[in-house]
């Protein structure tokens, strides 16, 4: 039974601003649940909507942002007759105030499970899902702009996007796996194919650079390294740091006056260029040292997403090298299933994201990228 009528949460409005509103505590519909909010990972794409870029097609305003969540179920929804397929249809005994238990197909919940939430909703009957390409689906919802998020006390959320968290794991650490870690893990597994033959170049060092520094070491390749291009030395030597805790062997600092003479001794590093680079600017620049730097035959994977407009260089110059370029976009319900299982196996370290916890009441500070490492919001 929840007590509280009431929570804070930091709800976007449809003038572009955030706010911290007081709401109530919503109530879980036929399958789904009430999440007691632990922690709510800061992501990049949030600090570009409050930047003025546009919010994923079909946000609805005004909406509580927030959607790398970790928590502890404490409702159940009513028991389910008829739910809708997709939505994750579940059945208990009864009616969940009075339930401790429910199922949701094999799997079985208990009030007060630890979890994280799997952020993406795919429609789970279109082409593109029966296809095995869920992450892809036009119709798909996401929780924290299609639906009220984790910046808050409490969310309700589909049975079906629940994921057990790891026990020893806190949830401020455990908060990133479900996207930081989720969507580099996918672009690094599932759509480069990267393995332990690869040598592996990241581009960038903030959150998703981070996390696929130590996917990188999980898989594990034969070796990773990053570039990043923060000229500022105390930016740059804070991203040091944490890209060789994460497992890098390397970090190089690119910059328009050394990039010739660091492209050298990446192509020393990589015996003549790079299996695979995972770009996580998805900028000119970027995508252009990518190119650069891989061999014949190499992979260049794309997860950062920059509004500015890019071009690819004439055909020549990669198509007769044979250079793959690649799109990634988010992950799947089964790639958080999986980092789960590797944190657990001691495989992956999620602590090689480094997190720094501020409250709901510090979110324009966590949103304004002013913290050292990944922000994530305590509640």
């Amino acid at each position: 039974m929840i007590e509280a009528e009431a929570m804070e949460a930091a709800v976007l409005n449809a003038s572009g601003n955030l706010t911290l509103q007081d709401l109530p505590v919503p109530k879980p519909k036929a399958g789904e649940v009430l999440v007691r909010v632990e922690a709510c990972g800061v992501c990049g794409s949030d600090k570009q909507v409050l930047a003025g870029e546009a919010a994923p097609p079909g946000t609805q305003l005004p909406v509580v942002l927030g959607h790398e969540i970790a928590g502890r179920i404490v409702q159940f929804g009513p028991s389910p007759e008829n739910v809708p397929p997709g939505t994750g249809g579940a059945g208990n005994n009864g009616d969940s105030q009075d339930t401790h238990r429910i199922r949701d197909g094999a799997r079985s919940w208990s009030l007060g499970d630890e979890v994280l939430v799997y952020p993406f909703l795919p429609c789970g009957h279109c082409r593109l899902c029966t296809l095995g390409f869920e992450n892809l689906c036009l119709s798909q919802e996401v929780i924290g702009y299609h639906r009220n998020g984790g910046y808050a006390h409490f969310v309700t959320v589909p049975l079906s996007s629940l994921v057990r968290r790891p026990h020893h794991l806190p949830a401020a650490v455990a908060a990133p796996l479900v996207d930081a870690f989720a969507t580099s893990f996918h672009a690094l597994w599932q759509v480069s194919k990267a393995s332990q033959r690869d040598r592996v170049l990241i581009l960038g060092t903030g959150g998703l650079g981070l996390s696929a520094v130590a996917v990188a070491r999980a898989i594990p390749v034969q070796d990773v390294a990053a570039w990043t291009m923060r000229q500022d030395e105390e930016s740059f030597e804070h991203a040091r740091q944490t890209a060789l805790a994460a497992g890098a062997s390397f970090l190089w600092q690119g910059t328009p006056e050394n990039a010739r003479a660091v492209s050298r001794e990446v192509r020393r590093w990589s015996e003549g260029g790079v299996d695979v680079v995972l770009d996580t600017h998805g900028t000119q620049a970027s995508m252009n040292i990518g190119l650069q730097l891989l061999r014949p035959g190499g992979r260049l994977c794309v997860i950062g997403m920059d509004n500015s407009e890019v071009t690819l260089p004439s055909t020549p110059a990669w198509v007769r090298k044979g250079i793959q370029v690649l799109g990634s976009y988010g992950s799947k319900r089964e790639d958080v299933e999986t980092l789960v299982s590797w944190v657990e196996s001691g495989r992956l370290n999620a602590a090689a994201l480094p997190v720094i916890e501020l409250p709901l009441s510090q979110i324009h500070t966590a949103l304004a990228g002013k913290v050292p490492g990944r922000a994530v919001i305590r509640l």
